[in-house]
């Protein structure tokens, strides 16, 4: 194991962002709502449906707004879903801190996890 820089830090993992349509919070989406509304116009039919078809549209929606938040109370959960683990530092194009502070001179698109081990 290589020497500590930190007591607090355990480990340090890098990743490569993806594409913003590939997004965890996005892609999944682009298909359920068309898929949804297919369901709702064609199948179900609006006259019969609406409240419930409007209910079902609202909870989607929460569901993706709840999504898109916990990538800002979670760094782990915003890297799920929005970037690949890369397995060395040659294969990665750039890395920088949560924050966004530019690192190596390389523009902040990456992000360097750190995993903090609490003393309790």
């Amino acid at each position: 194991m290589a020497a500590s820089v930190d007591e607090n830090v355990q480990s340090i993992a890098l990743y490569n962002p993806v594409h913003v349509a590939l997004h965890g919070y996005i892609a999944p989406f682009l298909v359920l709502y068309p898929s949804w509304f297919y369901l709702w116009v064609f199948v179900y039919g609006t006259d019969d449906y609406y409240e419930s078809g409007l209910i079902i549209l609202a909870a989607i929606c929460i569901v993706q707004i709840l999504v898109c938040l916990s990538c800002y109370w979670s760094v782990h959960v915003r890297c799920a879903l929005t970037c690949t683990k890369v397995s060395s530092r040659v294969d990665s194009v750039c890395f920088s801190t949560r924050s966004g502070y530019v690192l190596h001179g390389f523009e902040s698109i990456g992000y360097l996890v750190l995993r903090v081990r609490v003393h309790g």
